[in-house]
């Protein structure tokens, strides 16, 4: 897999230090800038790849994967850039909706409070939240009615 400047870093120190080499951090950045000007190392690549994969894999928020990448050592200017050119708001609401979904699948009732904590913590925005609790709520409302069928696939649109 792609790493960050940061991830590859971390792993050279630690192997040089295991070595016993001196100067330890003027080797690393040494191999860094020669894997940057080969292309095998790209802060930019990792971060369109990492996104990608969250996108494609996770039902996660901007917030989350922010935070992931910035562990990563990416900088909030990139990852920002990167996650609007993949990202727009029907999207993560999309990912919200998939998120309740999988919660509604566990068949367990939850307050709306729980539903909103659950989801911020997954890195939606207050916007996103507020948008998707009240669509599964009117799925909800709509189910117990007999208006619609009652599978949570109804509530949400295609898998993003």
């Amino acid at each position: 897999r792609e790493h960050s400047a940061f991830e590859l870093r971390r792993k050279l120190q630690q192997r040089f230090y295991k070595s016993g080499a001196f100067d330890v951090s003027a080797l690393v950045e040494r191999c860094l800038l020669e894997m940057q000007e080969r292309d095998f190392q790209s802060d930019e690549r990792f971060t369109n790849r990492f996104v990608e994969s969250k996108l494609a894999n996770n039902p996660h928020g901007p917030y989350r994967i922010l935070q992931d990448l910035q562990n990563r050592g990416i900088s909030r200017e990139m990852s920002d850039e990167i996650l609007n050119k993949l990202g727009n708001q029907e999207l993560w609401l999309k990912k919200a909706l998939k998120c309740l979904e999988r919660l509604h699948k566990k068949g367990k009732e939850q307050t709306p409070a729980v539903l909103n904590q659950k989801l911020y913590q997954r890195g939606f925005s207050w916007e996103t939240i507020e948008l998707a609790l009240a669509e599964y709520q009117n799925f909800i409302k709509h189910s117990e009615s007999g208006e619609l069928n009652a599978e949570p696939e109804t509530f949400t649109t295609e898998n993003p």
